[in-house]
């Protein structure tokens, strides 16, 4: 019986072992651009029926005749015990996506359609354990790789929705790192508000 519990707790170490490091080797492979005109990619998005319609008492839904748009960069909403979990969120990831849009758009994004078009994108956020860890290298690595995520989504936005229409930038935690803002303010048509 000893020997089984000790193969058995060293089966479980490598299987913990073998987890860590197949989730490192997901998270440092390279950035691959998301294709932002998929409508799944965005949380909000005026084409499509999502949280950001619903509208808060005393407030009038008006995105579609609104004279400018929101692009609302959400808050982390990838969480719970870090242990093996990848460093950055899985783009399709039903549960993270559902606590976005159910909790997150819902209760954040919908303040903005009474004056403008919601757009949020979704991208592969840092894990809420990045702005805990000691681990510099590891926090700054998350941190730009969902900031390239954010990075794509803008550009894709800017060539293929905005129009030269006024913008409202709008976030809140993760989504509002000044790294987020390096390349937005480089677009003449945002306003900074």
């Amino acid at each position: 019986m000893n020997f089984c519990f000790r193969l058995a707790c060293n089966m479980r170490f490598y299987l913990i072992c073998f987890q860590f490091l197949l989730s490192t080797l997901i998270w440092a492979q390279n950035h691959q651009s998301l294709d932002y005109s998929d409508l799944n990619l965005w949380a909000a998005h005026p084409s499509k029926k999502d949280s950001a319609d619903l509208t808060p008492l005393d407030l009038e839904e008006s995105q579609q005749q609104a004279e400018a748009d929101v692009f609302f960069i959400h808050p982390t909403s990838y969480g719970g015990l870090k242990l093996w979990r990848p460093w950055n969120a899985e783009i399709q990831n039903k549960k993270i996506n559902r606590k976005t849009d159910n909790f997150i758009i819902k209760n954040q994004a919908t303040i903005f359609n009474e004056v403008g078009k919601i757009y949020a994108p979704r991208y592969r956020q840092a894990h809420f354990y990045a702005f805990l860890t000691g681990k510099e290298d590891k926090k700054e690595a998350a941190l730009d790789f969902a900031y390239l995520d954010i990075k794509d989504a803008f550009e894709y936005y800017i060539t293929h929705f905005n129009n030269g229409r006024p913008i409202i930038i709008a976030a809140h935690s993760q989504g509002s790192l000044p790294v987020s803002y390096t390349h937005l303010r480089a677009h003449e048509t945002v306003l900074d508000l």
